[in-house]
């Protein structure tokens, strides 16, 4: 039954193939026939150098159904002769020679298969079955043959695809669309990018009609084309239909590609045309791309392949204070490899140097494009500043290497984008900065005055259907970010028209600023017995060589020592703990079961960060929470007291999305246990998988009951115990946000700006 609808469904993709592109298709079957063959006989040549190209062309016909390779050319002229010229009677044509088009059935498929061809995939079934009959009609061994068939056809360029079958055709579009501004809107986007500039509105109207698959600006307000898309001829994705529109302005004005592909992205996303209601709706085949975009997932252009350069994931400057960007370079070459024929006239090495020329941009540009490509500063990330009523007031810059706030504000989006220039070409931004500060702003996360993307429209006319000329308007859904008490924010004093913190130093001629760190490390030391280790006593001291690059910007030489030690000393207590096998020592599990039933008597908890999250975000998730304290009351009943909802946030807090792990035996797990008795005594952990740090707390405070037993028998003792394990979790918590300056994974700043630590000014040298 599924190989029947199979085979349906690839007579009835065929026959959509036979319409959309008339006589083309047969004559590009055998063309990519004689392309495949002659690349497998190149392959196969130093193999067997018996193997004939003609000799070939007759096994692989045979492997298709025919008598010879005569049998397949001549049908396939046949067919093409008989379409040729056939616009509107091709479904005649095609209804009443159902005999000779079922017989191109076998090479079209081969034509699909041949598509697909890839060494990271496995054969597929209509693949095996013709390799198996190559080999006997060529006499030749099935693995050898495959292995060449794969090398060869997988490499194959791909000139013989066709060009998408949406090139063929206009977008449909809505009455709403042209009368309620849809267009002009889209226009107004398009004449505010790079490339169109000093160009006419008129011109412009007229680049985007032929985007769009209409010969004028006027065909398109008539919305009068030969052939408009339906659903089966619009492509799947909306990126594919985005690159569709890029090529046909680019072929038809000769602007740079990278810049086109840029505006247009903006443009369709900005935009609210009836048609992106059907992929907001999925009401397009998705399942196979293919259908509505032959060669989707195949190269096009022969011997061309993406450059290094274009992989690069960073921005660099280029020549005249402008950003080379790799991804506009990347989305330009996907746009050519996707839409590149023959017939476009364009070559494809030519084409592949221009886009590594043109994929530069100016800041200007770049920022607005930054909703797809982040162009921030090296080094940098924006901020957005509230004032003290929650409304916007400016834009500013964080340094994550070192922890620290630019010092301006920058109080328009146009001031911000002067910014970031003078930034990425080490200029100074005071011009640009606001000095009329208030005295306290709100940092909180960027929100991009460039981001108009348009995410969802639902209520709007089909543009494919009958009814497409209602008058209605729908609802339009913009991005946007929710923000909530849990989002990230920071108040930042202000002072002299500058942020202002504890810690304040010029670096590179700009004003920088940050908060003292949490913990003073050398106070923490003695706490339930604690001793920081030395830096010369640190096993794996050269782990820390990327944090003590950061000294003195991120921190203090003492600041740096202090937190080794404490890390290191953290560490050493774990491994006291846990033995080798991440299992409580044998030695120290007796006086751990005796602590924990002291600590139950008293247990006094508080609620977890996490099960408040999960709260937060799934509030039908209590139900399952309670279920798994149940489960941890089974093994644990002497918590009861507790009740078990909070038995449940253990659970949760601790195993995650396997809270009921619990229930899965009766075994008392001592790490588990360990874990309970410090939420007793009002903790709450932070739990990765045998995290060092909480299980150093741990230890010291086991050493700690041993050396003093009766530390929680009274109040007094008791309180004290609970206020130095407060202040061990404080100093983990703090030391888990060094992390924060690890920026390994990107670019550094302070190596861009070339400076070396005795540059540095700080406010005590000013």
């Amino acid at each position: 039954m599924s190989e029947k609808l199979d085979t349906d469904r690839l007579r009835l993709d065929f026959h959509s193939r036979l319409m959309d592109y008339g006589d083309d298709l047969p004559a590009t079957m055998l063309r990519q026939f004689k392309s495949c063959a002659k690349a497998l006989h190149a392959q196969l040549k130093d193999a067997c150098s018996k193997v004939k190209l003609s000799a070939l062309h007759e096994g692989m016909a045979k492997s298709l159904g025919f008598g010879n390779f005569y049998a397949l050319q001549s049908v396939l002229e046949k067919a093409s002769k008989g379409l040729s010229g056939r616009l509107r009677t091709k479904i005649d044509w095609i209804q009443n020679n159902g005999t000779l088009v079922e017989s191109m059935l076998p090479v079209f498929c081969f034509m699909r298969d041949a598509e697909g061809v890839s060494s990271m995939e496995p054969p597929t079934a209509f693949r095996q079955r013709f390799l198996a009959l190559l080999a006997t009609n060529c006499s030749m061994e099935v693995e050898a043959i495959s292995r060449a068939y794969r090398e060869a056809i997988g490499n194959e360029g791909g000139e013989w695809l066709l060009p998408p079958v949406i090139l063929g055709y206009a977008l449909p579009l809505a009455k709403v669309d042209i009368v309620e501004g849809a267009l002009d809107e889209t226009i107004d986007v398009l004449m505010a990018r790079h490339c169109f500039k000093g160009i006419t509105r008129e011109a412009v109207s007229d680049l985007l009609a032929v985007g769009l698959g209409y010969e004028s600006w006027l065909a398109l307000q008539e919305r009068r084309a030969e052939r408009v898309a339906g659903t089966q001829q619009l492509p799947g994705r909306e990126q594919d239909l985005e690159a569709a529109i890029a090529w046909r302005i680019f072929l038809a004005s000769g602007l740079s590609l990278p810049d086109i592909c840029a505006a247009v992205g903006a443009g369709w996303h900005f935009s609210r045309l009836s048609v992106r209601q059907l992929y907001t709706f999925g009401r397009l085949r998705t399942e196979d791309w293919n259908r509505g975009f032959p060669g989707l997932l195949r190269r096009r252009m022969p011997g061309v392949e993406r450059g290094p350069w274009m992989r690069e994931s960073e921005i660099r400057q280029a020549e005249g204070e402008k950003l080379f960007i790799p991804y506009r370079a990347e989305l330009a070459f996907d746009t050519a490899n996707l839409c590149w024929s023959e017939s476009s006239g364009v070559e494809g090495r030519e084409l592949l140097k221009k886009i590594q020329r043109e994929a530069t941009a100016d800041v200007e540009e770049a920022f607005l494009f930054s909703w797809a490509t982040p162009v921030w500063p090296v080094g940098l990330a924006p901020v957005t500043y509230l004032d003290r009523d929650g409304q916007m007031f400016g834009y500013g810059w964080t340094w994550q290497e070192v922890g620290a706030f630019h010092a301006h504000v920058f109080r328009t989006k146009e001031d911000f984008l002067q910014s970031a220039h003078a930034l990425w070409f080490r200029k100074p931004t005071h011009p640009y900065s606001c000095r009329d500060l208030p005295p306290f702003l709100t940092a909180v996360d960027f929100e991009n005055p460039w981001d108009q993307r348009i995410m969802a429209i639902s209520g709007y006319p089909d543009p494919t259907s009958l009814d497409r000329d209602r008058g209605d308007v729908g609802t339009v859904t913009r991005i946007g970010r929710k923000r909530t008490d849990k989002s990230w924010s920071e108040v930042l004093t202000c002072k002299d028209g500058l942020v202002h913190q504890e810690r304040n130093f010029v670096l590179d001629a700009e004003p920088w600023t940050a908060s003292n760190r949490k913990v003073e490390w050398r106070t923490v030391e003695g706490i339930l017995g604690l001793k920081l280790t030395s830096m010369e006593d640190i096993e794996g001291v050269h782990e820390w060589d990327w944090m003590k690059a950061k000294v003195p910007y991120a921190l203090s030489r003492e600041e740096f020592e202090g937190m080794c030690g404490f890390v290191d000393a953290m560490e050493r207590a774990r491994d006291a703990l846990v033995g080798t096998s991440a299992t409580l020592n044998p030695v120290v599990t007796l006086d751990l079961v005796r602590l924990y039933e002291e600590s139950v008597a008293i247990a006094k908890p508080r609620h977890s960060e996490v099960y408040e999250w999960c709260l937060e975000h799934d509030p039908h998730l209590d139900f399952e929470i309670a279920r798994w304290g149940q489960n941890v009351l089974h093994v644990y009943p002497e918590l009861a007291t507790i009740g078990k909802v909070m038995c449940g946030d253990y659970a949760l807090a601790y195993f995650g999305k396997n809270g009921d792990k619990v229930e899965r035996g009766d075994d008392r797990d001592p790490i588990f246990t360990g874990y309970c008795l410090l939420r007793n005594l009002g903790m709450d952990p932070f739990r990765e998988e045998f995290e060092r740090e909480w299980l150093g707390i741990l230890s010291l405070l086991l050493a700690h009951w041993k050396a003093t037993p009766h530390c929680l028998k009274t109040d007094t003792d008791r309180l004290e115990v609970m206020r130095c394990l407060e202040v061990l979790d404080r100093a983990v918590r703090a030391g888990r946000g060094y992390h924060d300056l690890d920026t390994s994974l990107s670019r550094s700043r302070l190596e861009f700006i070339g400076i070396a630590p005795s540059k540095v000014e700080t406010e005590e040298s000013l």
